[in-house]
């Protein structure tokens, strides 16, 4: 996957899609399990959070879109009604 190819020297590797960090979709090293399990000792959860304290490569929209041109791996699928709605562009 294009994501492990972008790691090297990086704790993680986040997808940046229509100008949001895709943290669901992202690529973490075991060298991030500490300063994990530290945030979740303070009641923070918010995953991207967690980008404060390790090394981080983004993977913009135009390198993620060689690999998934209509970006159908970020398609948000909450309730089942959403499942019959076309990706977005």
């Amino acid at each position: 996957m294009h994501l492990l190819d972008l790691s090297s020297g990086a704790d993680v590797v986040v997808p940046i899609v229509r100008g949001y960090y895709e943290p669901l979709c992202a690529v973490y090293r075991t060298t991030c399990l500490e300063p994990i399990e530290k945030l979740i000792e303070r009641g923070t959860l918010k995953v991207s959070e967690l980008y404060d304290f390790v090394r981080v490569r983004k993977a913009d929209e135009e390198q993620v879109r060689l690999h998934d041109p209509r970006l159908r791996s970020f398609v948000n699928l909450n309730v089942p009604t959403e499942i019959s709605k076309p990706a977005q562009p």
